[in-house]
């Protein structure tokens, strides 16, 4: 599925833990929720990331969905993603 262009994503491939989260975490930026779709423990390949000033997303191979990064143990933001969306939002 093509993902819309509103938001600038980083293409990164990182194994990330699935660790869990938060109704808070999901509703932070509007995440898709993990819970029901990824199995907590379980080890899942990022395809990328937007990072944002307060939040940054995930999307998984395969998988459907941009989740809320604090659901994931293993994730380093790439260098240069948050510098990405300065410059997409005007700001940098």
């Amino acid at each position: 599925m093509p993902w819309p262009n509103i938001e600038p994503w980083y293409k990164t491939t990182q194994e990330v833990v699935y660790v869990g989260t938060s109704d808070f975490q999901v509703n932070w930026g509007g995440c898709a929720d993990p819970r029901g779709v990824l199995e907590e423990g379980k080890t899942y390949t990022t395809e990328a990331v937007a990072a944002h000033s307060y939040h940054t997303k995930v999307r998984l191979e395969g998988i459907d969905g941009a989740f809320p990064s604090g659901a994931f143990s293993g994730l380093g933001v790439p260098s240069g993603a948050y510098e990405l969306w300065q410059r997409w939002r005007g700001l940098g």
